[in-house]
Parts: structure tokens; sequence; C-alpha cells
């Protein structure tokens, strides 16, 4: 049988164009809205997955483990949610850096990176060490909107603290466990926002923070100055000129009477935390006037011994420093390093 013959034989073979344009009006405009609007959709998600993508320099931080987060485009979110979807909208760029945390492997190269391309960052936690100079604390003098800044656990000193002072927008800063002393007192004066100071474990005297005190007496300052007053922290001179207050090895560290060999005077003369040295009288029962000498032994390298004066039952030191003869890596190459370090010793004073 012969299907090509027939009366529609002369018709043109039937398509999806033909059978499309054959639909009711309505059906095509429907369909088209649903398309588009699928296809906006999946536009619209893909731009804030790229919106919420870290710019360069926050990812390279994040690499190196750092915690980076954004200003809010809005103070209050009136949708859960609604700040993030509006902030992949716009984009994240370097400008929106709020919040920068370092961490223990943080360096010079983080905090010229954040002074240089987060011009309005506003809090910068340094809380977990980190190996910083004293110049690549001062860079972040540049980020002139600071409001939080925390420098604990490193060798922030003076000359730090006289940098930061040009930035007036600072209202707390913590130097917990660093190298500032009573020279960094009139910098700290030149804050006129300031209102919250940690110097826990700082060369910092009770004298000074009294008069800082009464200078400033709606600056909070939080110091374990105030249960012992004459509390000083020992910080360690290296060969090489550094000076740090902390020794993640193997450590020791004794006090004994000068020129005495038995005495029943016994106690823990030191709070060693990292080689955070901390005297107080409480720590001593039954001291007597007269020389103290204070040893310090890092692996198997010995500090210079230093002689504390003791007067009407108190030390007169206000911070001891202990020379090194070599420099922190050689002291970290001991052999004793690989022991468990020597903390909260017990040391019978002879």
């Amino acid at each position: 049988m012969d299907f090509n013959n027939g009366p529609n034989d002369d018709l043109p073979p039937r398509t999806w164009k033909s059978w499309w344009n054959g639909l009711p009006g309505w059906l095509r405009i429907g369909f088209w809205t649903v398309y588009a609007s699928a296809v906006l959709q999946v536009a619209i998600i893909l731009r804030i997955m790229v919106g919420l993508t870290d710019p360069h320099e926050a990812s390279l931080l994040r690499q190196r483990g750092a915690e980076v987060q954004y200003a809010s485009p809005f103070k209050r979110e009136s949708i859960p949610g609604s700040n993030l979807i509006i902030a992949g909208l716009r984009g994240r760029s370097r400008n929106d850096v709020d919040t920068v945390q370092l961490r223990e492997n943080g360096t010079d190269e983080d905090l010229k990176l954040i002074a240089t391309r987060f011009p309005n960052v506003k809090q910068v936690y340094l809380m977990y060490g980190g190996t910083y100079s004293v110049e690549g604390l001062k860079s972040l003098s540049a980020c002139q909107k600071l409001e939080h800044v925390y420098l604990d656990r490193t060798d922030a000193d003076d000359a730090v603290v006289e940098s930061l002072s040009k930035c007036e927008m600072i209202s707390e800063l913590s130097l917990h466990d660093t190298l500032v002393s009573d020279a960094a007192i009139p910098a700290l004066k030149k804050l006129p926002r300031l209102t919250k100071l940690v110097i826990y474990e700082t060369d910092i005297s009770f004298e000074a923070i009294q008069e800082l005190r009464t200078s400033q007496p709606k600056l909070q300052i939080l110091t374990e100055r105030d249960r012992a007053p004459e509390a000083f922290a020992a910080s360690i001179r290296w060969s090489d000129g550094k000076r740090s207050r902390r020794f993640q090895g193997y450590f020791k560290a004794e006090i004994n009477p000068a020129g005495k060999e038995s005495s029943s005077v016994t106690g823990s003369p030191f709070d060693c935390r990292d080689l955070i040295l901390l005297w107080s009288d409480n720590n001593l029962r039954g001291g007597r006037d007269g020389d103290y000498v204070v040893t310090l032994q890092l692996g198997e390298i010995e500090a210079e011994p230093v002689t504390i004066p003791m007067k009407n039952g108190k030390l007169t030191a206000k911070s001891v420093e202990f020379r090194m003869p070599v420099t922190e890596a050689e002291a970290l190459k001991s052999k004793l390093n690989g022991k468990e370090n020597s903390r909260f010793p017990t040391t019978e004073l002879k």
C-alpha cells in the first residue's frame, strides 16, 4: 500500500515550531513566564553565591586559619537570612571587612595585609600568639577606624602603643601579656574614646595604673595589680637583642636567698605559664629581708642570674629581665625541649 498518495501529500512536514504555533496564546505566555522566572531565580542564586565569595585578600587570611567577618548592610535583620542575601546581591568587598582574628600562625605579612587592604576594619584580635615583630604591630596604626584591638601574648611594647595612639576611634585595647611599661601611659591618654584597657601581666606598675585611673575616671582597667600590687612579670632578652616573655620549650625557674645554704622558706615563687613569670609575696612564706637570686633555665641553657633585694618583706624590683647567651631559636633546639614543661614548680628556698 502506498501511503504517499492521498489528498494531504502536498502539506509540509509537521515540526515543533508548527506545533508550538498551534498552541493557544495564553498557554505559550504562561510557559515563557515560568521559564523566565526559573532562569531569573537561578541567576539570583548564582549571583548570591558569587557575591558571598571572599575577596582575594580575605581568602588569603582564611587559608592561614584567620577568621574574617564582614560588616552587615543593616543593623537589624528583619527576616532571618535577609542580610546574607543582600550581602550576596551586593557582593563582598575588602572594604566591607569589619573584623579579623588571627591565630597562632599569624605573621607580619598578615598584619601588613590588614593595614593596607582593609581600610574599614574595626576589630583586630591577635589572641593566640603568633610571630609578630614590633614593626609589624606598629603597621596597624594605618587602620584609622579601629575600635577594638587585642594584642594579647605578643611582643607589643611602648612604641607599639605610641603608634596606635593615632587611632582615635579605639575604645577597647587589650595588652595582656605584652612588654608595655609605664612609658606607655602618655600614649594611652591620647586615646579619647578608650573605655576598656586590659593590662594583665605587663610591666606597668601599680603606681602608674593608679595615676591613670585618677586622670581617666571613666576608663575600666583590668589588671592583676589590684590583688598583687608588688607583682612583676619577667621577660627574656635574647642574644640577638630580641625581647620576649614566652618560651614554648622546657624551662625551670628558681629563687634562693643569696649566700645562704639552707632556709625554712618554701613555696612556689613563680606562676609559670609558657614562661610568664609572675612574682607575688604570697608565693613565699617566712621570707626575710635581703638579696634573693633568681635563676632561669631554658632547655639546657641557663640565663644570667638576677638579684632582687627584699626590704620590709617586699621585693623592690618592678620587673626582671633575664639575659640569655643564645637566640630563641637556639634555645628551642636544646635536647631537654622534648620533655614536659616544668610548670608551677614548688621550690625549697636554700
